[in-house]
């Protein structure tokens, strides 16, 4: 049965894989409208070929693409199946993708955000899962799609990413991975060249002044005097408090000493 309670998530997925079913699965389980962008003529042909499966709820005799296969058994409703009309980017214009005949359109990633939110009755423009696989059409282009995406303001709380190239082995990815993780992404699997971040708030960027010219790098400089601190405060701690057995007490009551218990005086 379709699902409904997660209708009010934001869901973009960019680029296409192999198959549409890891898509459809997320889509199906949360219920609410799945968001694509396709790149190139051939994935916008896919896209557009599981979208006649859902609708027909079977697959058409003429369906000629391997990505669509499974979309039949999948319980999205029509409706909740969205193309957009532009790849999100850093501004609105064309993109030449490599054996395309026709340039890409584009539009910012915020205007592509606040059309997907109006269309779904949203107060502000969000977006709560980006999904990001372009390596079989355009290797490279999810690091600008990244770029793009933090440039905009944008935080996704579950980000999945398949890097053309990985970033221990790649400068370039190297740098976007950076950005990522630096900018409030936690890594939190990653399988073969498919990474899983989610978003914590956690911005390293914002801990330091991008404005001080006393040191090479502002964000080292940071670290090392929070550690220096916390080394200082553990240590001032272990030298305040000393050696020592007594147990202790609690609040507004006096510790007991041999010295303060008095002699027993009289008998019986």
């Amino acid at each position: 049965m379709f699902a409904r309670k997660g209708n009010k998530t934001v869901f973009l997925s960019i680029g296409g894989s192999k198959t549409c079913l890891a898509d459809l699965e997320l889509a199906e389980t949360l219920g609410c409208p799945f968001h694509v962008a396709p790149i190139g003529s051939t994935q916008s042909a896919e896209w557009e070929e599981v979208a006649a499966c859902l609708k027909a709820r079977s697959r058409p005799s003429s369906a000629q693409w391997p990505f669509s296969a499974g979309a039949e058994e999948k319980w999205i409703l029509p409706k909740n199946f969205r193309t957009c009309s532009a790849l999100p980017w850093w501004t609105k214009g064309t993109l030449s993708v490599s054996g395309e005949e026709m340039p890409m359109s584009t539009n910012s990633f915020f205007d592509v955000i606040s059309d997907m939110s109006r269309a779904m009755n949203l107060a502000e423009p969000r977006l709560d899962i980006l999904k990001v696989d372009c390596g079989s059409v355009a290797p490279g282009i999810e690091r600008g799609i990244l770029t793009a995406l933090l440039e905009h303001n944008l935080r996704p709380a579950i980000l999945l990413v398949r890097w053309s190239k990985m970033p221990d082995t790649d400068t370039a990815t190297s740098i976007t991975a950076g950005h990522l993780q630096n900018s409030g992404y936690t890594l939190v699997t990653a399988i073969e060249d498919k990474f899983l971040y989610y978003y914590t708030d956690q911005d390293m960027y914002m801990t330091c002044s991008w404005e001080d010219t006393s040191t090479p790098n502002p964000l080292e400089k940071q670290i090392a005097e929070s550690v220096q601190s916390s080394l200082a405060k553990l240590e001032g701690r272990s030298t305040n408090e000393g050696p020592s057995s007594e147990k202790s007490v609690a609040p507004g009551r006096e510790a007991i000493s041999e010295s303060s218990i008095a002699a027993p005086t009289g008998g019986a």
